[in-house]
């Protein structure tokens, strides 16, 4: 067993327990307070590690355009984090989970759909809102009466 393997296998753990600890911090934290607070401890030690082996690139010496991008890129990635997150307080960690990595398949479909080799599909709206104006619940626990707490379709684990 090599090296590539262990570090696939442990970044395979870690994603996999990654939406259940989200939940649990939401409890307590908001969204945009998690993703700063990421952010924050992502660039220290990526920074102090690259400090260490003295390797800290300047940020005076980015041109302009790059510098631009730089900006872009941050804000795409927390706005790409803050919109999993605010999915996954609302929905279970298990359709997060599997939702997220639809994504790359759904960004496949989406560009051969842009150039016109997909087919068309329903032209009506995905879901309604409801009458009274409130979100429909995703979670587990909004069961018909009569269904067991934690059980899906009457489908229990």
């Amino acid at each position: 067993m090599g090296l590539g393997f262990v570090l696939a296998t442990t970044t395979m753990s870690l994603w996999g327990v990654l939406p259940l600890a989200l939940e649990i911090a939401l409890r307590r934290v908001d969204a945009a307070t998690l993703v700063w607070f990421r952010f924050l401890v992502a660039a220290g030690l990526l920074g102090l590690w690259l400090a260490g082996r003295r390797a800290l690139p300047p940020l005076h010496r980015l041109a302009r355009g790059d510098r631009w991008l730089l900006g872009v890129a941050t804000a795409g990635l927390a706005g790409n984090y803050i919109a999993y997150l605010t999915g996954l307080d609302r929905t279970t960690p298990a359709n997060a989970q599997v939702l997220i990595q639809l994504g790359p398949l759904l960004l496949g479909l989406g560009g051969s759909s842009s150039s016109g080799s997909a087919t068309r599909g329903p032209s009506g709206p995905v879901s309604s809102p409801s009458s009274s104006g409130s979100r429909p619940s995703l979670r587990a626990s909004s069961q018909p009466s009569g269904a067991m707490p934690g059980c899906i379709d009457r489908v229990c684990p």
